[in-house]
């Protein structure tokens, strides 16, 4: 479902895609994880044409713990 990350630094973008060979977005499974990780208290948004692609910018104080933390979040939403 995903179908390339890109960024640079911290400022990251997750594109999801339906097929990976097509590269078809995927605004729903990109719309459904930011709203997921809203109600756990992490803001994300989406970008892009389609919508399909998570921004994830974090605050400046912002430790390799928050990160973790993040991470964890986005891998149950995506399993």
């Amino acid at each position: 479902m995903i179908g390339d990350v890109r960024g640079l630094g911290m400022f990251l973008g997750i594109e999801f895609v339906k097929d990976r060979k097509t590269k078809a977005p995927d605004a729903a499974t990109a719309s459904r994880i930011v709203n997921e990780l809203r109600n756990k208290n992490v803001l994300l948004s989406t970008d892009g044409p389609a919508h399909n692609v998570i921004k994830i910018k974090p605050p400046l104080p912002f430790s390799a713990d928050n990160a973790l933390h993040v991470a964890k979040l986005l891998d149950q939403a995506l399993t």
